[in-house]
């Protein structure tokens, strides 16, 4: 074997083998599997920047970038003119670099670092994007009525909890206690017959104790896991989290003459991410404003959301029950919304059913001219 192997040495050891490297057309022509799923991760911060983005901002990039549309198609498609097209084309780039990369500075950066940049960006924002989806869906939840129970539900499985627990243990001791029952009965049994008119419970306790200490310390650990039982009930007494004096200004508001913009939309990105008309902001100047989603085609309003700033903080508030009116008004119609029965939401997304607001009411009325266009607003809010 030692010769063979010799033998073989020394015969590669004059074999003259042609690198595969100098031989360009022998190299198989198929891509590298790791470009796949990079290219992957690139569309997938792609989209994640672009779900950011306020809707208005959304559909123009995507018909101006992604199907090479021009300015013309894309006013026409909007329902804009070509220069608040081009604003608003402008407005869109800006917010989607600041939703893909943020602050950062790309000058002489290739496309490659830039989605680099992005993907780190991405992957701590992940958490908060989290968060603020799910408050989302909650707040969408309540805008169509899903949620009136909530605070029902959570007491519910608070009261039930220490049962479930202390039940299988209840169980598990029975078996233990059954040998006291089956035991041969004292002597005495006669003068024990007239305690039978007591609950079972005074019937267990004299039996166990003439038993072993092992059952003893059963009974036992099952009374000190269904004591705590009643602690869950005393602690879902709601807490306030405003007081009336830090809301005076706001249930106080009465403004006939009240300012409105176009085209605004609340800080929020989750709360206007569910916009799907034009947005109208009307305030007051007593620290809360009203973001009206309007159907101008049909003459209503699809959605609307109102921001608080309340101690410095800046809050958000749902309407559990809202309903619309359109009257005519000249060439032109009003629209009246009243809207009741408040939830709050923070900037971190937890919602709250237990403020002043609760059942505060909101009448804004907005004046369209014939094209369209506000002229006049109106806001109120009293409980």
């Amino acid at each position: 074997t030692r010769l063979l192997c010799l033998d073989v040495i020394r015969i590669n050891s004059r074999a003259k083998f042609a690198p595969l490297d100098d031989q360009p057309e022998m190299v198989a022509d198929t891509p590298e599997m790791s470009l796949e799923l990079e290219r992957a991760d690139d569309a997938a911060v792609v989209s994640m920047a672009l779900a950011k983005l306020q809707p208005r901002h959304r559909e123009a990039l995507i018909a101006s970038i992604y199907e090479e549309k021009s300015t013309e198609v894309v006013a026409d498609q909007l329902g804009l003119s070509e220069n608040a097209t081009r604003q608003l084309l402008f407005r869109a780039r800006s917010a989607f670099k600041k939703a893909l990369i943020g602050e950062v500075e790309t000058a002489g950066m290739s496309a490659g670092q830039i989605l680099s940049v992005a993907a780190r960006k991405a992957a701590a924002e992940s958490g908060k994007y989290i968060t603020a989806a799910g408050a989302f869906l909650l707040v969408l939840a309540v805008s169509i009525g899903v949620l009136p129970n909530l605070n029902q539900t959570t007491t519910s499985e608070l009261a039930t909890a220490p049962t479930e627990t202390s039940q299988p243990q209840a169980t598990q001791a029975q078996p233990e206690a059954e040998p006291a029952q089956n035991a041969p009965e004292p002597e005495e049994q006669p003068a024990a017959e007239p305690a039978a008119s007591q609950a079972q419970t005074s019937q267990v306790i004299p039996e166990a104790t003439e038993q072993p200490a092992t059952e003893q310390l059963v009974i036992e650990q099952v009374a000190q896991v269904s004591a705590p039982a009643a602690e869950p009930v005393a602690a879902n007494e709601p807490e306030p989290i405003f007081s009336e004096v830090s809301l005076a200004s706001i249930l106080a508001t009465n403004v006939t003459q009240a300012g409105y913009y176009t085209n605004s939309y609340a800080s929020s990105d989750f709360l206007s991410a569910g916009f799907r008309g034009s947005s109208v902001e009307v305030f007051g100047g007593t620290g809360i404003s009203a973001f009206l989603d309007l159907d101008i085609a049909n003459r209503t309003v699809f959605n609307v959301v109102y921001q608080m700033w309340v101690d410095g903080k800046r809050y958000y508030a749902v309407a559990e029950n809202s309903s619309t009116v359109t009257n005519p008004v000249g060439s032109g119609y009003e629209v009246v919304l009243r809207a009741s029965d408040f939830w709050v939401v923070d900037d971190s997304g937890n919602v709250f059913d237990q403020s002043p607001l609760a059942n505060a009411v909101s009448t804004v009325r907005l004046s369209f001219d014939s094209d369209g266009n506000p002229v006049n607003a109106s806001m109120k809010v009293s409980r």
